[in-house]
């Protein structure tokens, strides 16, 4: 246990990081600030206490000096290591920052723990410097909001610590939190205080490891008749459990982007174009499981919400509502444990294995006839990515460019909470941190210049691994041109696409990134292996067309379902 030089201040700041240690935190994301010194003095005290002392476990600390691409940088970290992670800010604005990446975190129940500092009660509302109403600030996004006020007193530890473990205890289960910690000065300690011992204070925590509770009995709904998995937005321990699952009853499973499933004979990626070449290929089918939540082919939503099955079963622990058709039953249990206890009556899948593999195959081929551009860009990245390398692609444009590969062979993670393209950089960056491997990421021109200042934590983390940064410059938003708003001319320009014309040599220049700018399909495949095998952060930069992306897609789609009218015609 470590000692600290406190006044009450410092020393309640202690406990509260002591305490969450104990829990099970095991990083800490720091923005910089003076009203939650004490909080990040307890932190650095802490975890050099339990470096020095060689303790069990680890106490990691982050910083950047953005608290937007912090939040976002400590998402990242809780989506891979499935563990909570606490950012730690100071007062003012900089709690407000925060309010993207705890959106995110809601909608995905990932467990963000906001530790705010706050300046006390008789600084409020009376003009003084920083001082901002934080108590509630994130509203109905967080599903636990804690305000401590100012201690007086030592005695006040113990009980408000309780509330701490409460706080923990809600984001493991549910969400985001915010801790809001109001402190008086002094904020930093004396040399004149003496050591005090804060073990006394800590509350037991073998009886606060949180599960999730489900009344749910392997007997009590199952599916019926012919079945098939949907796997959407898993971990890859969940993925693990869904992948045995199907093996076990030989059933196909539609793999979601996010699903991290392997290539695999039961695994059928790519179902928007399946879906768009022979969209009653599905037809036979009675019931659904659907393991996870936040599917991001529209298509197969559709397919899910059109379709009347005798059973539509969406397994999830996230409490949250996670079919916007309202027709499954969904059960909030862990994805593990269902898979472990389901029973699927085993069926012939062969017709939709065969032809989906069919249509997909030569989907595949059409695609590496077209010139290069965004779409044969994706698919160079499932030719050269194995499974020893992540793949974090943005929203837009980038997540339905990988869609369409069906031959990916590498965990893929994204933002799809709130499906927005700010902080995306970031997330990746603590994707990597948490796992601790290469990773490739797949943004858009607009989501990069929404996150520039995230370079400095991508050229500041990824020295023990590659960590390749591919923009799609395209000089705007071009998923408009998949919409409807294509049609309104200048308008669509001016205020939807939004063309910037920059280039990214520069940018990348002023961080220290190296940056590469290929031309053709076989420069870009080389400099892709090539930077695979060099730590560190690089930049590859491919200028495009803004219009020649929906262009191939709209091609895509029209040779899928030509193809098919073709393959049925003939028998």
């Amino acid at each position: 246990m470590a000692q600290h030089n406190t006044n009450l201040t410092n020393l309640w700041a202690a406990a509260v990081l002591e305490q969450l240690v104990q829990l099970g935190v095991e990083d800490i994301c720091i923005a910089p600030g003076s009203r939650s010194a004490p909080l990040v003095i307890a932190a650095a005290k802490l975890s050099h206490f339990k470096t020095n002392k060689g303790e069990q476990g680890q106490l990691r600390l982050h910083t950047h000096l953005d608290e937007r691409g912090l939040g976002f940088f400590a998402l990242g970290l809780v989506k891979a290591r499935s563990k909570p992670v606490i950012v730690i800010t100071t007062s003012g604005t900089a709690v407000a920052n925060l309010y993207p990446a705890v959106i995110e975190a809601f909608q995905t129940s990932q467990p963000l723990m906001v530790l705010s500092a706050d300046r006390p009660e008789e600084l409020l509302n009376c003009g003084a410097n920083q001082a901002i109403n934080q108590k509630g600030i994130f509203a109905d996004n967080v599903v636990e909001f804690c305000q401590i006020d100012a201690l007086d007193s030592e005695a006040e530890i113990t009980e408000n610590l309780s509330s701490i473990v409460r706080a923990y205890q809600k984001a493991t289960t549910s969400g985001p939190v915010q801790i809001n910690c109001a402190f008086r000065e002094p904020l930093y300690p004396t040399s004149t205080e003496h050591l005090l011992d804060i073990e006394k204070y800590l509350q037991d925590v073998d009886h606060v490891r949180p599960s999730i509770s489900s009344t749910f009995e392997a007997e009590s709904i199952q599916p019926s008749g012919k079945t098939l998995l949907v796997a959407g937005d898993l971990t890859p321990s969940q993925a693990q459990y869904v992948m045995a699952l199907a093996e076990r009853f030989d059933t196909p499973v539609i793999a979601d982007i996010n699903s991290k499933l392997p290539k695999h004979r039961l695994v059928i990626q790519s179902a928007e174009l399946i879906l768009e070449a022979q969209p009653d290929l599905l037809a036979e089918y009675d019931s659904v499981i659907q393991l996870g939540g936040r599917l991001v082919g529209k298509r197969l939503l559709n397919w899910l919400s059109e379709s009347h099955f005798e059973n539509y079963i969406l397994v999830s622990p996230q409490a949250l509502a996670l079919d916007p058709s309202k027709t499954a039953t969904q059960i909030c249990i862990d994805i593990d444990e269902y898979c472990q206890d389901a029973v699927i009556e085993k069926s012939d899948h062969a017709q939709l294995l065969e032809k989906s593999g069919q249509i997909l195959e030569k989907a595949r081929t059409f695609m590496r006839s077209l010139s290069f551009g965004e779409l044969k860009a994706a698919q160079t990245l499932c030719d050269v990515l194995d499974s020893s390398v992540d793949l974090f692609v943005g929203n837009s444009l980038s997540i339905r460019l990988m869609d369409l590969q069906s031959n990916r062979n590498f965990p893929v993670f994204s933002n799809r909470g709130a499906s927005g393209i700010d902080g995306l950089l970031a997330t990746a960056c603590g994707v990597q941190q948490g796992r601790e491997r290469p990773i490739v990421v797949l943004l858009g021109d607009t989501s990069l210049l929404h996150d520039l200042n995230s370079l400095m934590i991508a050229r500041r983390h990824s020295s023990d691994y590659p960590l390749i940064l591919i923009v799609l410059n395209n000089d705007g938003g071009s998923i408009f041109n998949m919409l409807p708003a294509a049609n309104l001319g200048d308008v669509q320009r001016d205020f939807f696409q939004l063309p910037h014309g920059l280039g990214f040599g520069n940018i990348a220049k002023s961080f220290d990134i190296p940056h590469h700018s290929p031309s053709t399909e076989a420069q870009f495949k080389q400099q892709l292996t090539d930077l695979l095998k060099q730590n560190g952060v690089a930049m590859i930069e491919l200028q495009l067309p803004p219009t020649e992306s929906s262009q191939q897609i709209k091609a895509l789609y029209e040779f899928s379902r030509n193809h098919c009218a073709a393959s049925d015609s003939t028998g």
